[in-house]
């Protein structure tokens, strides 16, 4: 009986640490992952608006047909859901795209990367990634503001992938534990009791 209880400590005591530590490591992870997935997306909006104010020289040429050809591809590839120039006293001048970003004033501050203001709507530090990025940036030469909405749905299918891994290892961990808890440790107590004898 005795044996048996020493057993059963060891085994509830190996699974709750060994089990405790995967789990850490693994939520660890996917917030490490979605960091830098965010950050990368981030790098993308930065790329977006500096091909945008480079277009827009002088904040003007919004009502160019190049213009208006760039941001209708950038809706149209998925790269942007909508972009907006506000002009001065905050009325939009140009707005393209569906759900249309006329504020910037939303969401969670997550980065400033090179003069760009970007937050996160609809995250936290549990619910993980958030439904779009709302991007501001000022316009060269121009008191303008641009302001752009990227989706994170990519994102947020590779991190559902990514938990469905961690998952599954932290189960197939948690089992082998267990069969040699179950299996391996009585044949061990059983030597220490006969050594002890």
């Amino acid at each position: 009986m005795k044996a048996w209880g020493l057993r059963g400590r060891l085994i509830v005591g190996a699974l709750l640490v060994t089990a405790g530590a995967i789990i850490l490591m693994g939520f660890l992870s996917i917030k490490m992952l979605e960091w830098s997935l965010l950050y990368a997306k981030a790098k993308e909006a930065e790329i977006i608006a500096t091909t945008v104010q480079a277009v827009l020289k002088d904040g003007k040429g919004y009502e160019t047909n190049a213009f208006k050809g760039l941001a209708a591809k950038l809706v149209e590839k998925g790269a942007i859901q909508a972009l907006s120039i506000v002009g001065s006293g905050n009325a939009p001048v140009f707005v393209v795209g569906k759900g249309t970003a006329l504020r910037a004033d939303g969401g969670k501050d997550l980065y400033l990367i090179g003069g760009l203001d970007i937050k996160m709507t609809g995250a936290g530090w549990f619910e993980g990634v958030g439904r779009e990025f709302l991007v501001s940036a000022p316009l060269t030469g121009s008191t303008g503001t641009i302001i752009f909405s990227m989706p994170l749905a990519d994102i947020r299918a590779e991190i559902l992938n990514f938990k469905k891994f961690v998952y599954f290892y932290i189960i197939f961990n948690s089992v082998v534990i267990i069969a040699f808890g179950v299996y391996l440790l009585p044949g061990v107590i059983q030597e220490v009791k006969a050594a002890q004898e």
